[in-house]
């Protein structure tokens, strides 16, 4: 018998893959597995290690090379990941806030976003963040307390009063 990756229960045998492979059913959670898998993508490692790789830089191609799956994979899985990831509580309680935008472009120079974030001016910590097309939701602050003051990173000199 084995275990359940979801519910870690016993699962008892269901035939098999067209692999050849051993498949398990799981009665409590109702989905069928095997023990191990051939493809990559599969395995418990590979979100970390795409979150890894991602952090130190490294190109889509490289980590699909590196991980030995497809490049489509890997940016399906980058895209599960960032929609997972949730925003930190913003601190109404602050008065002061830095503010900063970043640019770039995905394949040509026409196809343009934009990365706005906030960051706390005490603890340097990101209180939050946009990304997208430029728009009145992108180019002003995503998250902007009443009554605090905003500096802009261009020019500290600037402060921008809510």
């Amino acid at each position: 018998m084995m275990e359940c990756k979801y519910c870690n229960r016993g699962c008892c045998k269901a035939g098999r893959q067209k692999n050849g492979l051993q498949r398990y059913y799981c009665k409590c959670c109702k989905k069928y597995q095997q023990l191990t898998y051939t493809y990559n993508a599969y395995k418990k490692e590979t979100n970390t290690m795409i979150v890894r790789l991602v952090c130190n830089s490294v190109g889509i191609r490289d980590i699909a090379r590196v991980l030995q799956i497809a490049t489509g994979t890997v940016l399906k899985l980058i895209i599960r990941i960032a929609n997972s990831i949730m925003k930190p509580p913003i601190p109404f309680n602050q008065q002061s806030f830095e503010i900063d935008e970043l640019r770039t472009f995905i394949g040509c120079k026409q196809n343009q976003f934009w990365v706005a974030y906030v960051l706390c001016s005490h603890t340097k910590k990101v209180i939050d963040f946009v990304v997208g097309k430029r728009s009145k939701r992108t180019l002003f602050p995503p998250a902007s307390p009443p009554h605090s003051t905003m500096f802009c990173q261009a020019s500290l000199t600037h402060r921008c009063v809510r």
